[in-house]
This record gives structure tokens, sequence and C-alpha cells, in this order.
């Protein structure tokens, strides 16, 4: 503790010795910090990240890097005290697999070759205190950018949300640190290309069940409306060609051989589409698809994907799809029931015909 000293008979040059003093932690009053202390958090499909950091400031001091952090110095991504990251599940840092735990951060950070991430299992270190290279549980290689906009305090995010991995960022000045994070969502995503190809191709799908009425397809029109005369005009005419379409009608299922997903496709909505006037829409429409996701054998839930990767899913109220097998276990027809198991329709091979 630094001792309070009289400001009478204070020697030229002390006032480093009154603020020491001034900044020391009173009793019952508030800790000041030049890097306060914070917590970042993050929860991705049921894994939980947390980081917690002192957030250092530039203060005018340049440059940040080979100045505040000198060249070849193991950092941690912070002050004060070492930077920690916890993790509820295992996840992957640029490709890396990290346990579940908790963890210091330090960074070698070097001016003409690439970072490294260190991930250490001291959790309470002082940030003067670097620790040895060769005491790391994982040596992760990082790839630092720099971005137009300046970030005053230094600052951890997580960008590029999905439901299976996401981007952590440090942000410090004009420099940029991503990382690429993954976690296990618990979601199988892909099908085998045996059950792929028994899936692919043109089916006869009746959603008589799941028609709207016509209450429902007026209160879309009016909420259509608000937005614009345009979305009101494109929405009837949709509604228009899915009652005029006789039933059952064509869809397909479409297997992606590079993802190994298969998404269910319905002609209706791809004409709809084509008939959108706006550009912008039209294309931020046909960025969504919906994904069977396998739950067992012949059995699939749905899930939404924007630009093939899965974005939105929820097991208690995704719809499901059950397939009937014949003797040699080839699909032949299937029910659609809506996560309030309610059937939505039926499909047949084209060959097979309605029953």
């Amino acid at each position: 503790m630094v001792p309070r000293l009289p400001l009478r008979g204070l020697r030229a040059g002390a006032p480093l010795i009154v603020a020491l003093c001034l900044s020391a932690p009173q009793p019952g009053g508030a800790q000041i910090q030049a890097s306060e202390k914070a917590t970042f958090r993050q929860a991705i499909s049921g894994t939980e990240i947390e980081v917690e950091y002192y957030r250092p400031s530039v203060r005018g001091r340049t440059p940040i890097f080979g100045g505040i952090v000198t060249w070849g110095e193991v950092w941690t991504p912070g002050a004060n005290y070492v930077t920690t990251l916890r993790v509820s599940k295992g996840i992957s840092l640029n490709g890396i697999a990290i346990p579940t735990g908790k963890y210091g951060l330090w960074i070698q950070v070097l001016e003409h070759e690439p970072w490294t991430l260190l991930v250490h299992s001291d959790t309470v270190r002082g940030h003067g205190n670097h620790p040895s290279l060769d005491d790391a549980l994982y040596r992760i290689p990082l790839a630092p950018g720099e971005s137009p906009d300046f970030v005053e305090t230094l600052t951890f995010t997580i960008d590029k949300l999905r439901l299976a991995s996401a981007e952590l960022q440090l942000n410090w000045g004009n420099a940029r640190v991503p990382m690429a994070l993954g976690v296990d969502p618990g979601i199988r995503m892909t099908l085998t290309p045996e059950e792929a190809s028994a899936l692919a191709g043109e089916w006869l799908y009746d959603d008589t069940p799941s028609l709207p009425t016509q209450e429902e397809v007026d209160q879309q029109l009016a909420r259509a409306a608000e937005r614009s005369p345009e979305s009101r005009d494109g929405l009837r005419e949709y509604y228009d060609g899915l009652f005029a379409t006789e039933r059952p009608r064509v869809i397909r299922f479409e297997w992606d051989r590079e993802s190994g997903t298969v998404s269910f496709v319905d002609p209706a909505d791809e004409a709809w589409i084509a008939s959108l006037t706006d550009p912008a829409v039209r294309e931020q429409a046909k960025a969504y698809s919906q994904l069977l996701l396998p739950r067992g054998e012949g059995t699939y839930t749905i899930g939404f994907a924007i630009a093939g990767e899965l974005a939105e899913y929820d097991p208690r109220w995704a719809p499901l799809i059950e397939f009937e097998l014949d003797d040699t276990g080839r699909p032949v027809r299937f029910t659609w029931r809506s996560g309030e198991d309610e059937l939505e329709g039926t499909g047949v091979r084209p060959e097979l015909g309605p029953r």
C-alpha cells in the first residue's frame, strides 16, 4: 500500500508521489483505473464464450504495435492482468481444438512474421509477468489485419455469427486480429451420398392441409400494403398462383454435393421470387432455403438457411418430414408435419402417383 504523506514538506518533483497517493484504493471509495475491467459474453448454439480483460486506450500514443506493445513482446491482449477466455464446451480457434475450461491468453507480437496466440492454464498472472512460450497449452497462428475504422479502446467482439461458427475479433487502433471460432451445435447438417441421392429429385406434393384461409390471406395482404403497394401486389400474385395450382404439384429435393446438404425447393416460391421487381429484395429472397436435418432413418427436421448456411433452427418447433421406405430402403412417400404436429402435406414419388 502506498503511504499517505502530508503535502507540506514535499520536494520539487514529488507530484508522482502525490499521484500515487491519490490513486491508491481508499476504504469505501471507488477504485479508478486507466484500463477498466470488462467482460464479453456470447452464446453460440448452447456454447458460452466469455472473455474477461482490462481495456487500455490509445490516448494519443503511437504506434500501438511496435510502440505501446513492442515487437517480439509476449503481450496479454489487454492490461493489468492476463486476459482470460472461458468456454462452457469445447471450441476451436483457427482450427485448433480448445477443451472446456478457462484459460489465460497471450500473443507473441512480431513485426514481419505471423503472430501467435498462446493459450495458458494460468489465469491470474499479472500482465507484466510474461509466461514462457514453451509453457503454452496451445499455440494458434494469427493473421493480423487493418481497418480504416479507428478503435480508441481495446475491444473484443464477435462477428459473422452462425450456428456452428463465428469470428472472434481483437480490435485496437486500426488493427484487427480475427480468430475463426467453431462450436459443435449438436446438429447433423449433412447427409451421406447414399441418403442424399435417394431423396434428390422431383416429388408430387399435396399441401392442401396447410393452405391459408381467406382471412389469413387478407391479413397478410394488409401487412404487405403497409410496406408498399408493390409488396401487396406481389404477394397477391403469389397467393393467386398458389390457389390456382392443381394438387398434387411438383416439388424438389436438391442435393448440394459440395456441402452434403439437401434442401426442399418449391417451384411456387421460385416463381414468386422471380416476379419480384426490386433486384435487392429478389436476391435476398433467393438466399433463403430450407435444409433437411437428419434425425433418424427416414426422418428429418427442417432448418432455415441463408446462403447455404444454417441460420435458424429450434428442434422444439421445427417441421418434421417422415419418409416411408419400400422393401429396398428407398424413400417412396413422406408426410410433412408442423412443429405443433399438425399435418402440413404429403408427398409421393411421381411414378407411384397420388394415393
